[in-house]
């Protein structure tokens, strides 16, 4: 038999220790590598990271360079726009309420007014929304404002559950 027949064995390919990379060893200069075949693909979670929950991610995630929301399919755009105009339904018609607060109470009042919206637009999502839980959520938002009639709020909330309802109609 020739030797240049013969089959040579493969080296098999040194396995570096990924932690070591960069770091030079005393002997040589080079790379530590380890002759270990187990290599840790995912790294640990720092400890201060162990104990807390993972944050959900929302649907409105921008991407930067993007232009907006981006991986939304259309049903999402659709809620979202139907949530737009039910702010634009809410706030008709206090205007005038709202510029007279202190600022600390408007931006108090903006944000309940943006978590009732999207809990109209929730319950218009399950299919659940009636004329009654439309009025009460827009009742407990308006009851916010100082000083506001019992009956003022009856009357707005009565408007407004009608517009809502009538807008998700078309």
């Amino acid at each position: 038999m020739d030797d240049k027949n013969k089959a040579k064995p493969e080296k098999q390919p040194e396995i570096i220790n990924p932690e070591k990379i960069g770091r030079e060893s005393a002997a040589g200069g080079t790379p530590e590598k380890i002759n270990s075949p187990e290599i840790k693909l995912t790294p640990e979670k720092p400890a201060e990271f162990k104990d807390r929950p993972a944050e959900k991610s929302g649907s409105d995630i921008n991407i930067p360079g993007s232009g907006g929301l981006a991986g939304i399919s259309n049903q999402q755009k659709a809620g979202q726009a139907r949530q737009k105009e039910v702010e634009k339904i809410m706030e008709e018609n206090i205007e005038e309420i709202f510029i007279s607060l202190p600022p600390e109470r408007q931006a108090e009042f903006k944000l309940a007014g943006e978590r009732t919206a999207a809990e109209i637009n929730g319950l218009f999502e399950k299919g659940k929304a009636t004329m009654k839980k439309i009025m009460d959520l827009v009742k407990k938002w308006l009851s916010i404002l100082p000083g506001v009639n019992k009956f003022f709020l009856e009357q707005e909330a009565k408007i407004k559950a009608d517009k809502i309802l009538e807008m998700n109609d078309q």
